[in-house]
């Protein structure tokens, strides 16, 4: 029996999928054309011999005959596209004998008996795989995260990044024959997830999805590929949320001096932080305000403040006249400002600006001046008259007695001199009636 050995490089061998001939030595089909089982043996059709197939040939000693016979075998060359086929012709020598109508036939040699096929399909390109980013939080940026796919062996495959518009798309993937390592059909399967790149005040979606292809061998030279197939049914979502964290701000501090005459003791200064427009108030604040006391000069700290939404908030900062006496108070008021933005990295940032109302000159600080004028003193009888000019000379006599006191004793010898001589009058008179009554 003649036999060959089909080779399929490319791809699995069929059963009965290629075809062969053998022909004797005048090129005339000997028996019907065979294919190849899947494992690619061919068997030709047995060939019979009978005596007519010894005529002219000489008997030996013992009567026998003996002859030779030369057979090819050929594949016959199909048309299915993606297949090469072997240009490959099979020789065969048998020798048969012929003792006395006992004919024997034994295979000498084969040569070539195989016939080596190739096959080649061209790439095919899936649809690339996709997925959807959402964030919550703030507005999401083209670029601002990323995405990685993995295959079975856990080696990453490709990354992408979203879209302004949250999309995700992954380049496409180019499967070839070699990928398919002879099957006919292959799933390739990856798992698809979001790799945190530990950008501020992001809590990253922690999930996986799986997502696969399918990859055929359509068997004339080309491949295809199904669409994507993910564990979701669609395109998987990515969830991230944003959350900035509260910026604790401390409050200007108010500074306060005082001026002018020296004080025995201060009054209670008050001075008051007023949250406007719905600011975030401080700690121990009644309503929109706070207020803070100070006895005398020093530092009023009104604590602080936390911003946990980007925006504008305003302050104003005033000093709450009072009455006490000689004492002036500031009636500056302040109007402090924070634009709050947010930095996009979990944080706020908060610039701060300081502005007198009533000039509108932008200040670095906050300071009060209040001003105390000591009271004029009560008269006293006994003081001199200081509206009366004091004369600073000395007397030429040079006894050391001021001028004003040398006066003073002068005006007083010139009244006890007049008294006395008004009582002598008064005497005399007295005297000169005593005498007419007499009379």
């Amino acid at each position: 029996m003649l036999t060959a050995q089909k080779v399929l490089d490319g791809r699995v061998l069929a059963d009965g999928q290629f075809s062969f001939q053998l022909y004797d030595e005048q090129g005339a089909p000997v028996g019907e054309a065979v294919t190849n089982n899947a494992a690619g043996s061919v068997t030709f059709p047995g060939i019979t011999y009978t005596q007519d197939d010894f005529a002219g040939v000489e008997p030996a000693a013992d009567g026998s005959r003996t002859k030779q016979f030369t057979y090819t075998a050929k594949e016959l060359v199909g048309q299915q596209p993606g297949y090469t086929y072997a240009n490959t012709t099979a020789t065969y020598t048998v020798t048969a004998v012929d003792r006395g109508g006992s004919i024997t036939a034994t295979v000498d040699a084969a040569q070539s008996a195989t016939f080596t096929n190739t096959y080649t399909a061209t790439s095919a390109t899936a649809a690339p795989f996709t997925a959807v980013k959402t964030l919550e939080g703030r507005a999401l940026a083209a670029g601002e995260f990323t995405f990685q796919l993995v295959d079975e062996a856990g080696d990453v495959v490709q990354t992408a990044t979203n879209a302004a518009d949250g999309t995700v798309t992954f380049a496409p993937i180019t499967y070839t024959q070699e990928d398919l390592d002879l099957a006919t059909s292959k799933t390739f399967t990856y798992t698809l997830s979001e790799v945190g790149n530990g950008i501020g005040g992001v809590a990253y979606d922690t999930a996986t999805h799986t997502a696969s292809v399918t990859v055929t061998d359509n068997g004339d030279g080309t491949l295809s590929a199904s669409g994507p197939v993910y564990d979701t049914q669609q395109a998987p979502k990515f969830a991230n949320t944003y959350k900035v964290v509260p910026a604790a701000v401390a409050l200007p501090t108010a500074t306060k001096t005082v001026f002018g005459d020296e004080s025995d003791a201060y009054p209670t200064f008050s001075f008051t932080i007023e949250a406007l427009d719905g600011a975030p108030v401080p700690e121990g604040a009644v309503g929109a305000a706070l207020t803070r006391t100070l006895e005398g000069p020093g530092t009023v700290d009104f604590g602080s403040v936390t911003f946990t939404d980007e925006g504008t908030y305003r302050y104003r900062i005033s000093e709450t006249a009072g009455d006490a006496d000689g004492w002036a108070y500031d009636a500056t008021v302040y109007t402090v400002t924070y634009k709050v933005t947010d930095a996009g990295d979990g944080t706020f940032t908060v610039e701060r600006s300081i502005v007198k109302d009533a000039s509108g000159e932008a200040v670095g600080a906050v300071a009060f001046q209040n001003g105390y004028t000591a009271p004029a003193a009560l008269d006293d009888p006994a003081a001199p008259d200081k509206s009366k000019p004091e004369v600073a000379t000395t007397p030429a006599t040079g006894d050391g007695l001021p001028i004003v006191l040398l006066v003073a004793l002068t005006a007083a010898a010139g009244v006890a001199a007049v008294g006395a001589a008004k009582r002598r009058q008064a005497h005399a008179t007295s005297a000169h009636g005593r005498g007419a009554h007499r009379r």
